[in-house]
């Protein structure tokens, strides 16, 4: 009878030990994710702020480039007409402000 007590003990306590593993291993999981989640989110501020960055380095209207308009806010461009100029078709030849709105683009990077 000592033996089957000893053995129950035995039984329990890898319950207990693999009760704690699994545990903990679901904890070590959920930190990878979180780490990996905020590596994703510091990468995409990142692009976000160089495509930022380089909409603000372009002068601010097709009409006002070269040229500082006079009649203010006459001489801008239209609302309606706001966007890319023909032959405009990717970031690359933006030349103004304006050309970025409505721009949508899909970046590749190394995580996706």
């Amino acid at each position: 009878m000592a033996g089957y007590s000893e053995l129950m003990q035995t039984i329990a306590a890898m319950l207990l030990f693999s009760l704690i593993l699994l545990n903990a291993n679901r904890m070590i999981q959920r930190n990878n994710m979180m780490q990996v989640e905020g590596e994703l989110e510091q990468e995409v501020v990142a692009l976000a702020q160089d495509i930022i960055e380089e909409a603000r380095a372009t002068d601010f209207d097709e009409n006002s480039i070269n040229f500082v308009p006079v009649n203010l806010p006459g001489d801008f461009t239209e609302s309606g007409n706001l966007g890319p100029e023909t032959g405009e078709t990717s970031r690359t030849d933006f030349d103004d402000f304006d050309d970025f709105n409505g721009w949508s683009g899909t970046i590749t990077t190394k995580h996706g």
